[in-house]
């Protein structure tokens, strides 16, 4: 397979065919680079919280202290004891729900004035800015959220929060957490562990574009799609499949390989 650009055009060959991309020649400046930087600034603050959320939750402690005057025993009151670890616990948690529901707008006006498609060349302050961006989006993903919302009905909130526009009964199995709002799922769609996200580097340059999964498509693990592919309804896109930019993945047909080619499922009788 070689890929290469020739201007403003990505040329891609494979075994089965070849593809030509013509990437959107917009540049990231004015309103959208100013959103970007909120982006930016967003995660960093939603990564504080939780670091601050792991400190603080045991500081019920501080207030038993106190009840205990400096050089003398210690007896709290059992209504104290009892009362106060849950106290505290809910009051933490409803200011970290209404932060993140806050912070969850704002995202959604900072993605809407920044979901235009663009390109980035690696020698610009936007790239550097939206590279800091995915770093902070694969921590978060590997280190706090997969591990304990994997697979739940939590990630499709977090899902929707960030952007995405997701159908019925979607089920995310450690999805990336990078462009969701370049991300269209339809309903009865599974992601497992896949890479869908709404951009591709190719020849030096980071070009964003919508990236679509069709209703009751399953993109098995260890797949990808990049920005700009369409896998339409009901297409299967097999383990470790690697897509091609702008690959359209065609509605019924099982695709397998690298780069993707659709090819001819043959089953047999249960013996």
């Amino acid at each position: 397979m070689g890929v290469r650009a020739e201007g403003d055009t990505i040329k891609a060959s494979g075994v089965v065919g070849a593809w030509s991309v013509r990437p959107p020649v917009q540049t990231l400046g004015g309103v959208g680079f100013w959103a970007l930087g909120l982006r930016n600034m967003l995660g960093r603050l939603v990564m504080s919280l939780l670091f601050l959320a792991c400190v603080v939750l045991p500081s019920y402690q501080a207030l038993v202290r106190l009840h205990c005057p400096e050089g003398q025993g210690c007896h709290p009151s059992p209504l104290t004891l009892v009362v106060t670890p849950p106290l505290m616990g809910a009051t933490i948690l409803a200011g970290f729900v209404g932060t993140l529901i806050f912070l969850s707008r704002l995202f959604r006006a900072a993605l809407k004035l920044s979901a235009a498609e663009v390109r980035l060349p690696l020698s610009s302050l936007c790239f550097l800015m939206y590279s800091e961006l995915l770093v902070f989006s694969v921590l978060g993903r590997d280190y706090f959220l997969n591990p304990f919302l994997s697979g739940t009905c939590f990630m499709r909130w977090l899902y929707r929060a960030l952007g995405a526009r997701l159908g019925r009964r979607v089920h995310l199995s450690d999805p990336p957490l990078m462009d969701c709002h370049m991300l269209t799922i339809g309903d009865d769609a599974i992601l497992d562990n896949t890479e869908c996200q709404g951009h591709v580097l190719v020849g030096g340059v980071l070009s964003t574009s919508p990236t679509s999964v069709g209703r009751g498509c399953v993109l098995q693990p260890g797949s990808a799609v990049f920005g700009g592919d369409r896998v339409e309804d009901g297409a299967w896109v097999g383990p470790r499949t690697k897509a091609m930019p702008g690959q359209v993945f065609s509605s019924g047909e099982h695709w397998h390989g690298v780069p993707a080619c659709a090819v001819r499922v043959r089953t047999a009788p249960v013996q």
